[in-house]
Order: structure tokens, then sequence, then C-alpha cells
């Protein structure tokens, strides 16, 4: 079902406001959805199609979101600014939207077109082609590094520096980072001392006998250190602190993980999930090189279109354009009139193609015309009311202009400004239109 002629319907501005935002969202879905239509396709001549409705899509979006900001209702600590009047206002309040048609946040996203991404990829690849190759022409090199201007003001407003005021600054928080981690390095050391002499003083070795870090042991056992100073039973006793300081650690990590994930603050493993993501994404890549084949076969054939056109169809398509003109000039010769050109079959042509237009403007006003004659009868009498009033008041915006000419001074009165129809048949719905039937008429029916 094509779209009907539809007659303007104005609301007022907070009407308006909400209309537009629940458009905004609808059409916002409708986007997302052709998104992932055109990230989906392989056919290259689809695709193109399919692009063309994308953008027509992202125009509206664009097109409700400045209403949305013009509309948008006065906040009341901004209301002595403009009284009475709306202020343009970005950032826009869906939630109560959002919350009657049922949606997540995430549907405020709006993704970037994939196809201008991969239209400015490619651009952009070719740039930096020919700008890395006047590079290597003209100075040798493919990349230049560059360079801060000298004259380029980088000052930052409420701070005044000098170089050597900023460069002491920084001197100065340096040392402090510095100090603070000599302290920390120092504090575990003296803690690791007092440890190590109060394990000594406890255990049941002689004064003789003293541990590691710079005391001595008795001679006879001082052929059993290595060579850092430490004995080999108390390398074993830190390698087993380190190992059960590890052991420790991953089995809290497991503990909290696991605790995590009962009371629902975090998702389980799922190993199977994570292999249909990664086939995912080997999925995606392995389309996005067929994208580029069948593009890349679809530009090579268009090229060569024109000579197999011209060598398969060239014959009849002359023979028949030749028996048409032949036709005309025959009924010219009839009709008395010798032709010098062909200048009038082409006139002839071109005011067929006119009529034909007319026609369908004609049809689509009789629509509109059928649509609007039931409101025409019902506002017969407002519209004679109106007429009157207008009547009325035309002899008063008259005498006021008089005396505002001789007072050379009165005030203008502000054209108030009215919100667009909220339903209106425009000519973005004439274009969508066009480019619906045409995809239909080519793709339906076919692979």
């Amino acid at each position: 079902m094509w779209l009907a002629w539809v007659q303007p319907v104005i609301a007022p501005a907070a009407d308006a406001y909400n209309h537009f935002r629940g458009m905004y969202l609808r059409y916002l879905a409708v986007y997302r959805k052709l998104e992932t239509c055109f990230e989906g396709m392989l056919h290259p001549q689809k695709r193109i199609d399919v692009a063309k409705v994308v953008e027509m899509v992202a125009t509206r979006l664009v097109q409700l979101r400045h209403s949305i900001v013009k509309w948008a209702p006065l906040n009341p600590e901004v209301a002595a600014i403009s009284p009475g009047k709306p202020l343009p206002w970005e950032y826009i309040d869906y939630d109560d939207k959002m919350f009657e048609m049922h949606l997540q946040p995430e549907a405020l996203d709006v993704p970037i077109p994939h196809a201008l991404m991969h239209a400015r990829a490619a651009k952009m690849r070719s740039r930096d082609a020919v700008v890395r190759g006047y590079m290597e022409l003209k100075l040798g090199v493919d990349k230049v590094v560059v360079e801060l201007d000298d004259k380029a003001d980088l000052a930052v407003p409420g701070l005044s520096f000098t170089m050597e005021e900023a460069i002491a600054v920084l001197q100065r928080n340096e040392r402090g980072r510095q100090g603070k981690q000599r302290a920390v390095i120092w504090r575990e050391r003296r803690a690791e001392e007092a440890r190590l002499a109060a394990s000594v003083d406890a255990g049941a070795g002689g004064p003789g006998i003293r541990s590691r870090r710079g005391i001595m042991l008795p001679d006879e056992e001082e052929d059993d250190e290595s060579e850092d100073g430490m004995l080999p039973d108390d390398a074993a006793v830190e390698i087993q602190r380190i190992a059960r300081g590890f052991l420790a650690r991953r089995n809290v990590e497991r503990a909290r993980t696991a605790e995590l994930v009962f009371v629902g603050m975090k998702d389980a493993p799922r190993p199977r999930l994570a292999a249909l993501e990664a086939s995912l994404c080997n999925a995606v890549r392995v389309r996005r090189i067929d994208q580029a084949v069948n593009t890349e076969a679809y530009e090579t054939e268009l090229a060569s279109i024109s000579k197999t056109l011209r060598e398969e169809d060239g014959l009849r398509m002359r023979d028949k354009m030749r028996a048409e003109r032949t036709a005309w000039f025959t009924s010219q010769l009839v009709s008395g009139v010798i032709p010098e050109d062909v200048t009038g079959y082409y006139a002839m042509l071109k005011a067929a193609s006119a009529g034909e237009a007319a026609e369908a403007e004609e049809a689509a006003a009789g629509a509109g015309g059928a649509a609007g004659k039931g409101g025409g009868k019902g506002g017969g009498k407002g519209g004679k009311d109106a007429g009157k009033a207008a009547a009325k008041a035309a002899p008063a915006g008259k005498s006021g202009g008089k005396g505002g000419k001789g007072g050379k001074g009165g005030d203008v009165e502000e054209e108030v400004d009215l919100p667009p129809p909220v339903s209106d048949h425009t000519e973005w719905c004439e274009q969508t239109e066009m480019l619906l039937r045409a995809f239909e008429s080519t793709w339906v029916g076919r692979d």
C-alpha cells in the first residue's frame, strides 16, 4: 500500500513536540533495521538501492531532530530569557516516550552508515596514497613529522606560567612522587627486617646463628650459602611463600567471580557463546570480502556493458530508432511539410512526456481532492465565518497601518512562528515513495 495524499494537520507546540519525539524513535528503529539489512546483503545493485533508502531515512531523522530541538518545551529556569517562546535545547529527554514504547536505552544509539564508512575509507586510502607519493617524490620520505608552530597560542585561560615556572612545578611533582615511592620501599624493608629479627629471637638457634640479609652465619655453614647470601632453606621458604600467595589470590578471584555470578552481577562463562561470537566475527569478515569482490565485479561489468550492448543489441536498436524517425518523416511529408532535421521529432517526444507527467499530477490532485472533500463540506461554514472575520479584521489593520504611517514609530507586530504540520505530504514523502516503487518493481520476485 503506497502513501496516500495526507491533509496537513497542525497541532499545538506541546503536542507537536511529543509527536516528533515518537516519530524520531520510530524512524531511528527503521534506520537501524535498514542498516542491518544493508550490511548483510551481497548483491551490489541491491545494496545501492537500499543505500538510497537509508540516506532518505537519515535525512528524515535530521529533520525530526531539528524540529524536536526547536519546539522543546521551555525550561522554568530559563523562562525569563524568552518568555512565551520555545528555547532551542539540544539535550532532549526521551524517557517517557521510551517507557511508553517499551524501548531500552540502546535504542537511542545512531549507527554510522556503513555505505558512508566504506566510501570514506576508499577516499581516505586514495588520498593517503597520493600524499605519500608526493612526499616520496619531493622529499624522499613517506612520513613527515608535523612541527609545532612557535607562534601558536597555547595559553590556557586562567593560567599564566613562564617556562621556568612550569619546569619547576613539574620537577616538584616528580620529586614528590619519587619520595613517596622511596618511603613505601623503606617502610616495607624495615617491616621485613623487624619480622626476621622477631623470628630469630623466637627461634632455638644460638647467638652465633643469624639469618640472612647481611648477617653473618657460623663459619661451618658459610659454604652452604648461595651466591646472593641466601640459604637453601630460606630460598625454599621464599618460593613457598610466592607460590602460596599466587594460589591464594587465584582462589580468591575464583570465589569472587562465583559469588558475582550467583547474585547476578556478572555473566557466567559460556564457552559455547564465545565460540558462536568468534564464528559470527569470522562470518562478518568473510561477508565483507564477498561484498568487495561482488562490487569490483559489478563495476568491471558496468564498464564493459556498453560495448557488449552495442555488439549484441546495437543493430536491433538502430533499426527500431530508424523506423520511428522514418515514420515521423513520412507523416510530415504527407501533411505537406518537408523537415530539414529531426528537431521536430524530439520536440514531439518531449511534449508527449510532459503530457504524461501532467496526467499523473492531475490524478494525484484528484486523489487529494477526494480525500479532503468531506472535510471541505463540513468546514464550508467555518470557512465562510473565517472569511467574514478576515474581512472585519482587514479595515482595522488598514486603519492601524495608517496610524502607524502617521506616527512613523508604531510597533511592528512580530510574526508568530507556528510548528510544522505533524502530518503532511512533503517532498520527502514523494522521493521516498519513488524509491520504494523502484525497489519493488526491480527486486520483488527476484533473488
